[in-house]
């Protein structure tokens, strides 16, 4: 059977070698296409401008909330985008949008539950 020499590896150190050196070469390729891309005058991901102008009243128009994290607050509020576009949103004691002047014409009829994001929640459009 042949020695072997002090200086061969492991089938497991091989493999662990050629895994790190490849993260390693992977990551270097990574820092130099970053660095070219700002030498090139590409600039890093920056958090876009809110197209809010205002809301009013004033304040703030979320509450925390224990369980969700954040909810709307209650009341009626007059919102102005940059663009010029106004709406009206109005949320009733518990945070839920209000569409509608009188809701218990509403009892009992057919209910459509849509949960998610400021999508459903309308936002941009009137009450």
């Amino acid at each position: 059977m042949p020695e072997e020499s002090p200086n061969s590896l492991t089938p497991e150190k091989r493999r662990r070698a050629i895994l790190i050196l490849s993260v390693g070469s992977v990551a270097f390729g990574l820092l130099l296409l970053e660095i070219a891309a700002r030498v090139m005058g590409y600039s890093g991901y920056s958090v876009p401008a809110s197209n809010l102008k205002s809301i009013s009243p004033e304040g703030p128009y979320f509450k925390k909330h224990e369980g969700l994290g954040y909810t709307h607050k209650p009341g009626t509020f007059d919102v102005s985008l940059v663009s010029g576009h106004t709406f009206t949103t109005t949320h009733d004691r518990q945070g839920f949008r209000i569409t509608s002047e009188d809701p218990e014409s509403r009892q009992g009829m057919p209910e459509l539950w849509l949960m998610g994001c400021s999508f459903t929640h309308g936002w941009s459009l009137q009450d």
